[in-house]
Order: C-alpha cells, then structure tokens, then sequence
C-alpha cells in the first residue's frame, strides 16, 4: 500500500526525468556521505530508542525503593447486641519487612537491563547508521551500473551490420540489454525513494553524490576489542538472566509484616459491666510459615543456573576468526573489482575501435555485459564487507567513509 508520500515523490521522480530529457545544464541534486550520516544521526527513530534508555534508569529508582505502608482503619469491635457495651475503633499502618535479599537483587536486575538497554541503544544506533549507508551505497551502485550498461547499448547501438545474421543477433542483444537497463531502473526507482524519504526531501529527488566507502589501501580491518558491543551485549544478556533468576529465589523467601496502631476503646454504659473509655497502643509481627518442602525450588533453580552457564558464547578469539576472513574476504574481491574493471575498459575501447557489428563482436558485447553484471555483483558484497567493519568500530573511523577523509 503506498501512501501519499510514494506518490508525491514518484512525481518529483518523474519530474527530475523529464527535466533531465529536456536539458542536460542542469546536474541532479546531490548529497555527500557525510551530510547524509549527519541527517541519519538525528533521525526521528533514533531519537525514540534513546526513550528505552531513560526509561531503563528510571526502573533503577523505582527498584531501590521499600514497599509502600498500608493504612488500616475501621470498627473493630462493635457492639450489636444493644446493651451498651464498648466499640473499639483501630486505625495504624502495616509495614513490610522484605527478605532474601529482594530490594538489592531488585535493584542489581534492574541496572543490568539498563547496562543491557544502553548497548542495545547503541547497536541500534549503528544498525541504523550501517543500514543507511548500506542504501546510499546501493543506490549509487545501481545509478553507476545504468549508466554503464547505457553506454555499452550506445557502442552497440553504433555499429553497422555486415549481414542480416548479424543485424538479427544486434536487435536481439540490443533488446537484452534494455530488459536489463529497465529491471536496474525499477530497482533504482524504489531505492531512491526510500533513500528520499530517509533524509526526508519531499519536493526534490535527491542522489547521492559517490560511493558511501573509500576503496583505499588505508582501510584496515581492526581486531575485535574488549569493549567490542557484541561481546558487550552477549556478556550483559547474560548478566540479566542470572540477576533474574537470583531475583526470582529471593521472591520464594516470605516477607514479614510489622503492624502499629492505637485502638479506641470508646465507654462501657452497661451497668452490670461499666468501663471508661481508653487507647491501647498495638504491635504486632507475622512470621511466613512454610508448610510445603523447598527442596523443588532449589532443585529448579540449580537447573536454571546451570542451563545458563552453559549457553553458547562468542569470544575475542572468534570474532578475531571472523575479522581474518573479512580481511581474506575484502583482498579478494578488492582484486577481482579491479580486473574486472580493466577488462571492462579493454572491451569497451574494442567496441568503440570496431565499426562492424559481426557475431564476434555481439559476443564481445553481450560478454562485457556479463561482466558488468558480476562487477556489480563483487561491489555489493564488498559493500557489505565495508559496512560489518563500520558496524564494529567503536566511533566512526573517517577514512572508512568517503569524502569526509
């Protein structure tokens, strides 16, 4: 379902193409990398994950705080039978006396879900960040990729044909070729859209202007650190299930009730058994009895703990693995862009030195197609690459981003 937002900036799309096909002056409007984080920086979304963690801290307070007293009040002996004996009136205040420990496990469970909703505010932050620049990047590809594939239906398009043979396999190549362009181009249409909306432009299409990562040899993969926010976040997880589960012992411990008050004897008229009126101050205390065995609870809770000692964990060591084939991953791919892009070139020049369309050229042509569509494919997985080695940075290393080095 899309709503009016869709339409509007489809019209602003469609209006960008016509005023493209009318005049060439004019270049589209274009936004750099580093205005575009600054905007998803103050993102709206952002801003309302940030609510869980000030709601997080004020759990603390309400945590640290002791069960409010209870006000007792009321008749507590009336007389009924109507020979003048004594009313007793009560009024006082039951306190609850907490055990097992429960306002410090309270307390120690709700700060660890405030450590653990801080990190998850934080992962959200570069989830956000990471995704974004993940669609700036995509949509510049696809622009990049029509633009391509466009030049290489104009080269095409330019040679002349020996034969009809040959003027057959042109048409047919050139129909592929625009099936392609047009697919990428519905792809691109969708992704500028959703890249408008993001930076909220509603009045003009906005692209972006380059690719959202340098492609330097001064991109270096760290290791993992300590503070590393998955490590941090598996260790807090953790550290909320077992403040729970101790949480959950101490609420199995009975509390006792301390109850203060003054009862009101009021006056005594029957003759046979005259009393004054007259306070008495009363204390009392209730004791939990447990009648049921606790061996079952224990026997439960000692499952529970180990059940939570033995989940899988990820250490320093494995993301270490994980960070020697990102560096594997990224040589590799990084080299193979790069013969592909001079063989892309080599072709091209071919195509553009050969004026006769024959069936070793088509075959050159559709090949250098092909080829454009595995480069493509390569610079999307690196993407994606620059943007796992974004996410894991602790702050944002500028030289990973392009244009703000």
């Amino acid at each position: 379902m899309f709503s009016i937002k869709h339409y509007l900036l489809a019209f602003a799309w469609l209006a960008t193409i016509a005023s493209h096909a009318q005049s060439a002056v004019q270049p589209p409007t274009r936004m750099s990398v580093a205005t575009f984080l600054n905007i998803v920086n103050t993102h709206d979304d952002i801003a309302k994950a940030q609510s869980a963690v000030q709601m997080a801290k004020v759990d603390i307070e309400l945590a640290s705080a002791s069960p409010s007293p209870t006000l007792t009040f009321g008749n507590a002996c009336g007389d009924v039978s109507g020979i003048s004996m004594p009313h007793q009136l009560y009024a006082g205040l039951d306190f609850t006396i907490e055990t097992g420990g429960k306002k410090k496990n309270r307390i120690h469970y709700s700060q660890a879900q405030a450590d653990l909703a801080r990190v998850e505010y934080e992962i959200f932050v570069r989830n956000f960040r990471r995704e974004a620049l993940m669609l700036y990047n995509t949509c510049w590809l696809e622009e990049t990729h029509i633009a391509t594939l466009t030049n290489y239906h104009d080269a095409l398009a330019k040679m002349t044909t020996a034969d009809s043979i040959s003027a057959l396999q042109k048409s047919i190549a050139l129909k592929k070729l625009q099936l392609d362009i047009a697919a990428l181009e519905e792809t691109f249409h969708e992704n500028i859209i959703a890249f408008n909306e993001l930076i909220g432009s509603e009045n003009t299409i906005v692209y972006p202007e380059g690719p959202a990562w340098n492609e330097t040899n001064d991109i270096i993969v760290a290791d993992p650190k300590a503070n590393d926010l998955t490590l941090m976040q598996q260790d807090l997880s953790s550290s909320v299930a077992h403040r729970e589960l101790a949480l959950a012992q101490s609420n199995q411990r009975g509390d006792y009730t301390l109850s203060l008050g003054n009862s009101f004897m009021t006056r005594a008229r029957n003759t046979e058994a005259p009393s004054p009126a007259y306070n008495a101050v009363t204390a009392t205390i209730s004791i939990p009895i447990r009648f049921t065995s606790n061996k079952s609870n224990t026997h439960m809770n000692r499952l529970k703990k180990e059940a939570l000692d033995q989940q899988t964990t990820v250490t320093s060591d494995d993301l270490k693995k994980k960070w020697q084939q990102l560096r594997q991953q990224k040589h590799k791919l990084t080299e193979e862009i790069k013969i592909i892009t001079e063989l892309l070139n080599d072709q091209l020049k071919l195509m553009n030195i050969i004026s006769v369309c024959n069936t070793a050229n088509i075959s050159n042509a559709e090949e250098l197609c092909a080829l454009a569509r595995r480069k493509q494919d390569k610079e999307i997985a690196l993407a994606k690459i620059n943007g796992e080695i974004f996410w894991h940075n602790d702050t944002p290393r500028t030289h990973l981003i392009a244009n703000t080095k």
